[in-house]
């Protein structure tokens, strides 16, 4: 999925610098995992490649929900870290990866080359962005499915494995009955015998 977006994307012209990020959490607390980037040089993905709650523009974008967009004549401190600002981008175009209505994901486009972008580039990469959040909460879908079904044939064979002891133990139950029964019925003639040869 990540290579098909890559492929296609390629030839647009629109950025340069791209990272797409998903939210993953760990008994650390939350951070965000680089998962697929364009243009992005060894000294930013050894230092940005993992980015702990709550720093940079990605986890604002992941907290509002909401996209950013910054270029220099924006008003304001650039929101980049130290590692963004190294990439010496012109502008930034940052936005929400949906699941429902909780934010999964930050995808940062980015450029080196143009000062601006217009508004058609917005669009482009908003569509972009929204088919890629799309695909990924589809895998996650089909990932939330796949756990669930494992887990339904967990409880399946626990449910037949416990189906399977009632059932034996109802079979040893009627088993006991039955011979309470036999031995009842025997002592039933017994006792009077017995009491007369007493």
């Amino acid at each position: 999925m990540y290579e098909t977006f890559l492929e296609v994307t390629k030839d647009l012209g629109i950025y340069n610098i791209m990272g797409l990020y998903l939210v993953e959490q760990d008994d650390n607390g939350r951070k965000a995992v680089l998962q697929l980037d364009k243009g992005l040089n060894r000294d930013y993905i050894e230092h940005a490649s993992v980015i702990p709650e709550p720093e940079g523009i990605t986890w604002r974008v992941i907290k509002s929900g909401e996209p950013v967009h910054y270029d220099e004549q924006s008003p304001g401190e650039n929101p980049l870290g130290p590692a963004g600002k190294r990439l010496q981008q012109k502008v930034l175009f940052s936005m929400p990866i949906k699941y429902g209505a909780q934010t999964i994901g930050v995808i940062n486009f980015g450029s080196t080359e143009k000062d601006h972008f217009d508004k058609s580039d917005i669009e482009i990469m908003l569509s972009l962005g929204n088919q890629m959040g799309t695909a990924i909460a589809k895998v996650k879908m089909l990932e939330e499915a796949r756990e669930r079904a494992i887990e339904l044939e967990r409880l399946y064979t626990d449910l037949k494995a416990t189906q399977d002891q009632l059932i034996q133990s109802e079979k040893l139950a009627s088993l006991g009955q039955l011979v309470s029964s036999i031995a009842h019925e025997i002592n039933n003639p017994l006792t009077p015998i017995l009491g007369s040869s007493q």
